[in-house]
């Protein structure tokens, strides 16, 4: 089984990074073209768990309904449940995420931003091309597209909050956590956008071991992080 981060952008061409089984890098590309993409990737590694760094979909106001977040389910899930009327405008996920202290972009209902219309196109090419839909139908692994989102990723393995990523510090200890599970790659010559990529690669790798967390609902995407989130997360200096 291979492993496949994919950090998307709008203004430039996407980073991706394939890992073999072992975590070994074995190929970087830029790709503006997911169609192409998606048919080659499945072509040559069908098994493969891709990781997409943008949102499956809009967000579908499930925190905006009452009997929503009156269910039972629900209110067992997110222990405390958010205040009525507060955070309706969240994904289940990202309220999630934020109770944790993790702070992201919130996913709209309508009009997204064009980076994130790049990671839907990213969706639909790598399904049409063979891989099941994990976020919103909760298949695989082996050959599967899961959602997730680096800096929760980075926050699950190192246990808090790295400073940013163009830092010295922040590059260093996202480096630190990737290799700490057997990443194998140059990390010399990778930019922060690949950095990013090999989160999803060891999101990926956790999740086809059954080790990463979903967070969220199907109907409006799960997010998966490589490990469980702290129920709340301090952040990290130099000394870390």
């Amino acid at each position: 089984m291979h492993f496949i981060g994919i950090d998307t952008a709008a203004a430039r061409p996407c980073d991706i990074v394939i890992a073999d089984p072992d975590l070994r890098v074995i190929e970087l590309l830029h790709s503006s073209d997911p169609e192409a993409t998606a048919r080659d990737l499945h072509a040559r590694c069908p098994d493969a768990v891709v990781a997409v760094d943008a949102p499956r979909c809009l967000n579908q106001r499930l925190m905006a309904d009452d009997d929503f977040r009156a269910d039972d389910d629900f209110r067992a899930g997110l222990r405390p449940p958010p205040k009525p009327g507060k955070y309706v405008t969240c994904r289940m996920a990202e309220w999630e995420l934020i109770r944790r202290g993790v702070s992201l972009y919130l996913i709209p209902h309508e009009n997204p931003p064009r980076w994130m219309q790049v990671g839907f196109a990213w969706y639909d090419a790598l399904i049409e091309a063979g891989y099941a839909d994990h976020s919103c139908r909760l298949t695989g692994p082996p050959g599967c597209v899961i959602e997730y989102y680096p800096y929760a990723s980075f926050v699950a393995l190192l246990g808090g909050k790295p400073p940013k990523k163009g830092t010295p510090d922040g590059r260093r200890l996202r480096v630190t956590a990737l290799r700490r599970l057997g990443v194998k790659a140059d990390f010399g010559v990778l930019n922060e956008d690949q950095i990013d990529a090999l989160a999803g690669v060891v999101t990926a790798w956790r999740f086809g071991r059954g080790e990463a967390i979903d967070y969220g609902d199907r109907r409006e995407g799960v997010l998966t992080v490589a490990a469980n989130l702290p129920t709340t997360v301090r952040p990290l200096d130099a000394a870390d």
